[in-house]
């Protein structure tokens, strides 16, 4: 008999999941926030309630058996969001806890493969929104950044830009999950859901050049600073040295929505 685990999609879910499936982990034939799988004669359907105390004794289990480079990692792949990853994380616990991290040929396994391609991934998409994510000053003083990341990583921004801005009042809002991190000058909190009007978020904001409409939402010194930058962004471009194919590589067009400046890939 087969099982396929259902869980409630948060990270304290998963870790029950984990908890409860890995003495089974021979049977296990997926892992799944939604319930997309009929079942049949060979396979059992095993909904998971996520119990708060048993996910946290199961991370403190891994955190004393494996190194923090692999409970990093595990967290990345985690937050990948992809589907039939967390049976592929189950089964890389597998592997960790029967033969240690010190594994030969570790490189070529596909699991192993996997899971250091995914989390390179999501690290690197951390990394670039460092740089790329735009706030914007809204006429109550407060700086809002939208973003849309591939991946559910914005949590793991309130560290970097805590520290960064740390005299500001500032908002990170996903729109994609409609999550977000609001920072009050003293305390950093995770909203798990953002509610602002529909004008200011994300691609519904003014467009360029549109300095009427950007009044409406915007306090002036940053319609100003708005102006300034694109002017010198513009002004900076060597025509002759456009190289449209390098920029998305450094900058790609994932992120260009967001964006203060006005990009030009032609």
């Amino acid at each position: 008999m087969f099982l396929y685990y259902i869980y409630d999609g948060t990270f304290e879910g998963l870790l029950t999941t984990f908890a409860e499936a890995l003495p089974h982990q021979n049977q296990v034939a997926g892992i799944s926030p939604t319930r997309d799988l009929q079942p049949d004669l060979f396979t059992e359907i095993v909904e998971i309630t996520t119990n708060q105390e048993l996910s946290a004794r199961f991370f403190g289990y891994l955190s004393d058996h494996f190194s923090q480079r692999t409970i990093k990692e595990i967290g990345y792949c985690i937050l990948a969001e992809e589907r039939g990853l967390e049976l592929i994380v189950l089964k890389y616990l597998t592997i960790l806890l029967q033969r240690g991290e010190a594994l030969k040929g570790a490189a070529h396994h596909p699991i192993i493969s996997k899971i250091r391609s995914t989390a390179k991934r999501v690290a690197a998409e951390i990394h670039r929104l460092y740089g790329f994510l735009r706030f914007r000053q809204l006429p109550n003083r407060l700086f809002y950044g939208a973003i849309a990341p591939k991946y559910n990583i914005t949590g793991l921004l309130a560290t970097h830009f805590t520290a960064r801005f740390a005299d500001q009042l500032w908002l990170i809002h996903d729109t994609k999950r409609n999550i977000g991190l609001y920072y009050n000058g003293q305390t950093c909190t995770y909203l798990q859901k953002v509610e602002l009007p529909a004008e200011i978020v994300g691609v519904s904001l003014p467009p360029h050049g549109q300095e009427e409409q950007k009044a409406q939402f915007y306090a002036e010194s940053e319609i100003n600073y708005q102006k300034l930058w694109n002017e010198y962004f513009q002004k900076i471009a060597i025509t002759e040295r456009k190289n449209p194919k390098l920029q998305r590589q450094h900058l790609p067009q994932h992120y260009w929505s967001y964006l203060v400046e006005k990009v030009d890939s032609k």
